[in-house]
């Protein structure tokens, strides 16, 4: 199914996310989610190598088995993935202050 409610709203809830090479991977692994990557379009997906709740699939038939077998793991440990997206810093409630320190900043460099 592909759903018009927006991800920033949809991804939080969903229990596995599906996708091509996006930067949406990120995204869920910071919500805890696990990823199926769909690999067989050729595209470099070395990106996401240093994430340890990916799953790839390599070749078209293969998808529904890699879906389901990842769907139905018990477990996923998303510390080490947290760590190497600074998941602490992402999350910490201060986005609209970086964007408004980015905007100052380049209204005060436009002025000099």
């Amino acid at each position: 199914h592909i759903s018009r409610i927006p991800l920033n709203q949809l991804l939080p809830i969903a229990d596995l996310f599906v996708a091509v090479n996006s930067s949406t991977v990120f995204w869920a692994a910071l919500c805890g989610i696990p990823a199926v990557v769909i690999n067989f379009y050729g595209l470099d997906a070395s990106l996401f190598k240093h994430l340890k709740n990916i799953r790839y699939v390599d070749e078209r038939a293969k998808i529904f088995d890699i879906v389901e077998n990842t769907a139905s793991e018990m477990k996923f440990e998303f510390e080490e993935d947290w760590h190497n997206l600074s998941r602490e810093l992402v999350f910490d409630g201060k986005v609209t202050q970086r964007y408004l320190d980015v905007v100052t900043e380049a209204s005060v460099n436009q002025s000099i």
